[in-house]
């Protein structure tokens, strides 16, 4: 499983639930927000939630989107198609990357790293291991 996966499980989750605003979830119509699919997908791309890669895929669409997963999801004016482009835009650009390995990060840090640690995705791990975000 990779951020990439559950990004673009998140994009499919929005197209086939709807997307809505103010709320993880609609609980009248089931839509959901940027961050509830990406929840959900999370959930059913790999039966867990909280991953190291559930993180990096948050970490990704942030760093893409430029500003917190909610609050860009909440502006006015903004669309379920542009959501879904930028679940899937960020997906594009993370393909192939892979999460830091723990113990790596064990090793550089000298203790257990917090879930931030995992959005070292090389060739962005330098970014994120230097704690540029």
């Amino acid at each position: 499983m990779t951020a990439a996966q559950i990004l673009r499980a998140a994009a499919h989750e929005l197209a086939t639930k709807g997307w809505t605003q103010g709320r993880i979830v609609d609980l009248t119509t089931g839509a959901l927000c940027a961050q509830g699919a990406i929840e959900v997908a999370a959930l059913r791309v790999s039966g867990q939630w909280g991953s190291p890669v559930h993180a990096a895929a948050i970490v990704v669409l942030q760093d893409y989107l430029g500003e917190a997963i909610h609050l860009w999801n909440d502006r006015e004016g903004r669309d379920s198609d542009q959501v879904v482009r930028a679940l899937n835009a960020a997906a594009d650009q993370c393909e192939g990357l892979r999460p830091l390995d723990v113990e790596q990060l064990q090793s550089a840090s000298g203790s257990e790293p917090g879930w931030e640690a995992y959005a070292a995705l090389s060739p962005l791990e330098a970014r994120y291991a230097d704690g540029d975000r």
